[in-house]
């Protein structure tokens, strides 16, 4: 695995400097490379002017967790944050550094996830914090994974390790430090806050150190459940399973549910907080499955009512590909009340997300019915049987699409990214699919259906140019015929290419799909002003032909393979032209039975 970096000694130092430059209200403290200490800087400046502040609330722990923790500094956050190299705890003498810089006489509270070396180092520079200043500080020590408990609940004398749940437990310190509320409350409302927290995590690849390699490998399919935050073994490994599957799982461990119930166990009705934490690699496409999985689960499954849902990265594990689920449980009544208050209240952290987060929203909610505009036209027997041949043509050139999909797929590898047969593969799939194209009352309307599938179901590029294409071919057509004439396709035919010329940018010799739709195109025209007839099909597939064949020799100017080095398109047909012949050819295979 290789990283962006200057120097490997540096990582850290240059990766706080690099998000300071665009954070106004956060500061460090001059003590490189020894000393890395992110500050508030509206509390660093008041303190400067010796103007009285309230409880400060201090955390840190090893790099490469970010945003934890420097970009949760800011005010009714952390008052600073210590950091470590790559998963190393910071030293006593830099949290000592960071301490001096931020306690009052109102006392500081340190909040920590539990692992030894930052429960020790913290320990040792709150100890002597409160010998030099004579000032109070404590410490929460946040213990929220579930992922090694026994079924007997019999906890390691070492404890639980400290994962994301730690995220809500500082917002939580931050926001009751800032209302201006004493030492002991603050103490005892984020322990209260810490008690209630639970998380599990999973993922299908462990985390990479820079310069090294990975830690541990896992097989192809193979996930494990509860690994710690620093690439540690889990609970266990296991096959792949869907997501709802994986969710559901740790939502029963967070929730102590079922085989893993004990004492915090979530019942119906209870109300939580969620925080779905990416580790990593997790893409935005695969979190958004994840958050609805985990909706799912918790409401369905635990039956529990989620008050807030806060889905992003929080306390990641350098490029570990993974995620973990933390459920808070929320007290009725007042208690209750008073954290959802404190996680509302506002920040400028960074690395808090800044949107309204409230309870998710019903599905009912967000999907609105589709709006449609249509006309009704009296069938007549020639339209019938003229419309009966056009799908039949249609089916026949979508099997030749759909024969030809490896193919495709073969030629866009060279040149692509290969999904192109998949995609098309697609797209003809649907299109026999849909009852709108076969109950099309013109061919106008099948091909408009026919574009709404290129543009919705192919995606991507090619869909969206198939999508101009079929639009501009369907508005070329005459309504009210019966039966279309050949000089009514070739018109549709010529504005279809004309509109994705001129969406796309290629023209003919480009090597795209124009260089064989063009050539067929003409083939029409040619053919419709001497009345071709079926000769027109044979006519219109081999100069598709001879127009595909041609990009083998051409360097493409337009398109995913214009980025390709030259070398690697020769002798290569544009799969894009390649698709055209294959539908044609069905079109000609159809008319000539």
């Amino acid at each position: 695995m290789s990283y962006f970096l200057n120097s490997k000694d540096q990582i850290v130092q240059d990766s706080i400097d690099g998000f300071l430059q665009l954070c106004p209200n956060l500061c460090r403290l001059d003590g490189y490379p020894s000393t890395k200490v992110v500050l508030d800087r509206k509390r660093y400046e008041l303190m400067d002017q010796n103007t009285p502040q309230g409880v400060a609330v201090v955390s840190g722990g090893g790099s490469g967790h970010e945003p934890a923790f420097a970009k949760l500094c800011g005010s009714g956050f952390l008052s600073a944050a210590v950091c470590g190299e790559i998963f190393a705890s910071p030293s006593e003498s830099s949290i000592l550094t960071a301490l001096r810089h931020t306690i009052t006489a109102s006392g500081a509270l340190i909040v920590v996830n539990n692992y030894t070396g930052d429960k020790l180092n913290f320990g040792a520079a709150l100890e002597k914090i409160k010998a030099e200043t004579g000032y109070d500080a404590r410490m929460v020590i946040v213990a929220d994974d579930v992922a090694l408990r026994s079924s007997s609940n019999v906890r390691s004398k070492v404890g639980a390790r400290g994962l994301a749940g730690c995220m809500l437990v500082l917002k939580c310190a931050g926001a009751w430090a800032a209302q201006g509320r004493s030492l002991s409350e603050v103490e005892q409302m984020t322990t209260r806050v810490t008690e209630s927290i639970t998380t599990m995590g999973c993922a299908v690849s462990s985390c990479t150190l820079p310069g090294q390699k990975t830690k541990r490998i896992l097989n192809e399919g193979e996930l494990e459940m509860g690994l710690g935050a620093h690439g540690e073994p889990g609970a266990c490994r296991q096959t792949m399973k869907s997501a709802d599957e994986v969710v559901l799982e740790m939502v029963e461990r967070v929730g102590c549910i079922g085989k893993y119930e004990d004492d915090q166990k979530v019942s119906p009705g209870d109300r939580v907080v969620i925080l779905l934490n990416n580790l990593g690699s997790i893409t935005q496409l695969e979190m958004g499955i994840i958050v609805s999985s985990t909706i799912k689960a918790v409401t369905h499954t635990l039956g529990a009512r989620i008050e807030r849902f806060y889905s992003g990265m929080f306390l990641s594990s350098l490029d570990m590909k993974g995620f973990s689920i933390s459920l808070l449980r929320i007290k009725q009544g007042a208690e209750g009340d008073e954290v959802l208050r404190a996680l509302d209240a506002p920040t400028d952290a960074p690395g808090w997300p800044h949107c309204t987060v409230q309870a998710p929203i019903p599905q009912k909610d967000f999907v609105v019915p589709l709006r449609t505009v249509s006309a009704t036209r009296d069938e007549t027997v020639e339209r019938k049987k003229y419309m009966d041949t056009v799908y039949r043509v249609i089916v026949s050139a979508c099997d030749s699409i759909i024969a030809c999909s490896d193919l495709l797929n073969e030629l866009d590898a060279a040149i692509g990214d290969g999904d192109c047969g998949d995609t098309y593969f697609i797209g003809a799939t649907k299109v026999k699919e849909s009852d709108s194209v076969k109950n099309a009352p013109t061919l106008s309307k099948a091909l408009l259906e026919i574009s709404n599938i290129a543009g919705e179901d192919m995606g991507g590029s090619s869909g969206a140019l198939l999508k101009i294409f079929f639009v501009a071919f369907s508005s070329a057509l005459h309504e009210d015929a019966d039966v279309l004439s050949l000089k009514d396709i070739s018109t549709g035919l010529q504005r279809g290419c004309e509109k994705m010329s001129y969406y796309g940018g290629a023209v003919l010799g480009d090597s795209t799909m124009l260089d064989a739709l063009i050539p067929l195109s003409n083939a029409v025209q040619q053919a419709a002003s001497t009345d071709g007839g079926l000769a027109t099909a044979q006519q219109a597939l081999k100069a598709a032909q001879s127009g595909a064949e041609s990009t083998k020799h051409l360097v493409a100017k337009a398109g995913r393979a214009s980025y390709v080095p030259e070398n690697a398109q020769k002798d290569v047909t544009d799969p894009g032209s390649e698709a055209v012949v294959a539908i044609m050819r069905g079109i000609h295979d159809e008319l000539h039975k």
